[in-house]
């Protein structure tokens, strides 16, 4: 079915990214691959899909076999009628401005029969079931609505392999239920499935095998039933995350810092109607807000609002009693966006850090960059890391800026174990300083260990706090 032999890739002015692989995938199998960020997993999706070589500049060496043909000898029109793929940024897949055209598009594309167009994409909103985003505007989604719309575009032309880069990365848990059920659907129609993926709970009983990836080789191969029945011990030693279903137990208290309060008063927040209303909540220095919710509940439009990226629809945002306009929201808060790629400007990862900085402490940096594990690609373009390594840039750059808030947007998001570890910890240091922190994630993992009190969200703005 998929065959790689001897295949090696280092990206142009970039380290090796796979190193001698070799692997045979069978019909109707689901793979998992696994290991750290910027281990390969994405680099190894890359080169089954064919991105790598045939998109992706850089040195190729090695052989690729799709469904017993080279890829080499195969255009990429052909390859994307054999071949879904879902990338770890759903935003860079798409080419139309609504989610029902987008859903289409891929299908006009194969010159497919307007009628029979026609009944697919409503097979499809149905089998995914996310009719709700029937022609929506797709830019104006969630990160989690988006997610949905990539993997339902994925499967439009019924490929017979699907590569999918972290599809649960920003979605709530009534989606993720949503995905299981669509994997099971390609199971039973032995459709070749390959995941890259952190989060691993909710793919129990579905894996076939895992490939266990580090400095761009396989270092070892499990079946699924090997996987999950992994003892804590051995499971932390590979560097994984929680093989079982899990659930929020907060670990963390408030630290004794009370000197801050933000406060918000009868505040909603929207795009022209609101998707938030009346929200009031007072937060104090030394705590670690957690929200989570549905998709699309209007919880990332709340940070923006909170940090005056948007104006809010009504009420008010306080701190220490001051009422604050959108200019001092912004002078406030320290935000880390849902993607952050939208927060670089330079072309490597220290200049990325330094920028706008005079007479900057380099030992000082160095500190910083090892303590993220990020020293070793300092010089690296930012826009070409990996998503994890994106992520963790991201948020030292806000760790540089000295601000009394920090807004958090799905900072997990990408993150192996360790990393997610490393998150937590900066986060618990911004805690002892009196740092007010606000984070808006789907990953329980992240949320138990940093988290001292939760706030749970639904369509109609429904808050419940524990």
């Amino acid at each position: 079915m998929i065959e790689l032999k001897d295949v090696s890739f280092s990206y142009y002015k970039g380290a090796k990214a796979l190193n001698n692989i070799s692997l045979n995938i069978k019909k109707g199998e689901l793979i998992l691959l696994l290991g750290e960020s910027g281990s390969g997993k994405t680099s190894l999706a890359r080169t089954i899909n064919c991105l790598v070589p045939k998109f992706f500049d850089g040195d190729f060496k090695g052989e690729v076999n799709v469904l017993g043909k080279p890829t080499k000898d195969l255009s990429m029109v052909d390859l994307s009628s054999m071949i879904g793929t879902v990338f770890q940024n759903p935003r860079n897949q798409f080419f139309t401005l609504d989610t029902t055209s987008e859903l289409a598009f891929n299908l006009e594309n194969h010159g497919i029969n307007p009628e029979l167009i026609k009944s697919r994409v409503f097979d499809i909103f149905n089998d995914l079931n996310i009719n709700h985003l029937k022609d929506k505007d797709v830019y104006k989604l969630s990160g989690g609505q988006m997610q949905m719309i990539a993997i339902a575009s994925a499967c439009a032309l019924n490929p017979e392999i699907l590569v999918l880069d972290e599809p649960s990365a920003n979605l709530d848990r009534s989606s993720i239920s949503d995905l299981i059920e669509l994997l099971k659907i390609f199971k039973s129609n032995k459709t070749t499935v390959i995941i890259s993926e952190h989060r691993l709970y909710y793919l129990k009983d579905l894996v076939d095998r895992a490939f266990y990836i580090k400095d761009g080789e396989i270092k070892n191969i499990f079946k699924g039933y090997e996987l999950y029945s992994m003892n804590d011990r051995k499971r932390l030693e590979y560097g994984l995350r929680s093989l079982n279903d899990d659930s929020i137990i907060i670990k963390n208290k408030p630290s004794e810092k009370d000197e801050n309060l933000l406060e918000f008063k009868n505040l909603s927040v929207g795009y022209k109607k609101p998707l938030i209303s009346k929200m009031n909540l007072k937060i104090e220095s030394g705590e670690v807000l957690g929200i989570i919710g549905e998709n699309g509940s209007g919880k990332s439009t709340l940070l923006n609002t909170i940090s005056g990226l948007i104006k809010e629809i009504s009420g008010e945002i306080l701190f220490n009693g001051k009422k604050l306009n959108r200019r001092d929201r912004q002078k406030l808060c320290a935000l880390v966006m849902q993607e952050p790629s939208y927060q670089f400007f330079m072309e490597s990862v220290e200049k990325e850090l330094t920028f706008g900085i005079k007479n900057y402490d380099e030992n000082k940096l160095n500190k910083y960059l090892q303590d993220m594990n990020l020293k070793n690609i300092k010089d690296n373009d930012p826009l070409k890391l990996s998503g994890g390594e994106k992520q963790r840039l991201a948020i030292l750059i806000n760790l540089l800026d000295n601000k009394d808030v920090f807004l958090l947007d799905e900072p997990s998001s990408g993150l192996d174990y360790k990393n997610m570890l490393v998150i937590s910890d900066e986060i618990k240091k911004l805690q002892e300083k009196g740092k007010i922190i606000i984070i808006i994630s789907h990953d329980y993992e992240l949320l138990s260990e940093v988290c001292t009190k939760i706030i749970y969200y639904n369509q109609g703005g429904f808050i419940k706090m524990t």
